[in-house]
């Protein structure tokens, strides 16, 4: 019976399952449009990312903790506070990464409808296949990475979206071949009890051009 049961589920997902091109996600995205464009001080996310790092003594797992928080919104940019930690694996192959935490600041782009149907537009040559299930869409592609020493690769990449929750946190699963993201939806945090005394203020999430130092005064 719990045979039959477990194959009865998988035919029922299975059925929903719908196949779909550009143009039908992007008609997704616009049906979603008021849930997609929310966005407040406070509204935050947790991200967990494990990275393969090679080595000479073989891979090193880095597991990163973020916890990223919308401090405060400023015309069509928001402040994000990221309190991240870096945890390598007890093998030998991570002997020379040590575990450290860091606060970050950054200005990330106000979410619209807009920028999300133009990064989709972006990357639609990129895309393989879409699907939606229920209310998740999966993304497989063949994304373009640029290197450090200026040349370009291509890799296999899946994306999760769940349609149900605010463009700031409805990228749920990202997997390449050396990483695995997963983010989870967290309750609100108060802006005013996150400690900006120490932090890193970049001008993204990518920049290196940061300023250390103490930024309390920004919600003032």
């Amino acid at each position: 019976m719990k045979v039959l049961l477990t194959l009865s589920l998988l035919v029922t997902t299975s059925a929903f399952a719908q196949s779909i091109d550009v143009k039908g996600f992007k008609t997704l995205l616009t049906q979603r449009q008021a849930v997609l464009e929310r966005i407040n001080a406070g509204m935050s996310k947790k991200i967990t990312t494990i990275t393969r790092y090679p080595t000479e003594l073989g891979p090193c797992d880095m597991t990163e903790t973020a916890v990223q928080t919308v401090l405060k919104i400023e015309g069509t940019k928001i402040i994000v506070h990221s309190k991240e930690n870096y945890v390598p694996a007890a093998t030998p192959a991570c002997a020379g990464f040590e575990a450290q935490e860091v606060s970050v600041l950054f200005y990330e782009d106000k979410p619209t409808l807009a920028l999300d149907l133009a990064d989709l537009d972006e990357t639609a040559a990129q895309i393989k296949t879409i699907q939606k299930i229920g209310d998740i869409v999966h993304l497989n592609m063949n994304a373009v990475v640029q290197n450090q020493d200026g040349t370009s690769t291509t890799e296999a990449v899946t994306v999760k979206y769940d349609l149900t929750k605010p463009s700031f946190k409805n990228t749920i699963f990202i997997q390449s071949p050396l990483s695995i993201t997963n983010a989870e939806d967290i309750a609100d945090i108060d802006v005013y009890s996150i400690n900006l005394k120490q932090v890193l203020f970049c001008d993204s999430a990518d920049s290196d051009q940061c300023a250390e130092g103490d930024f309390s005064d920004i919600l003032f």
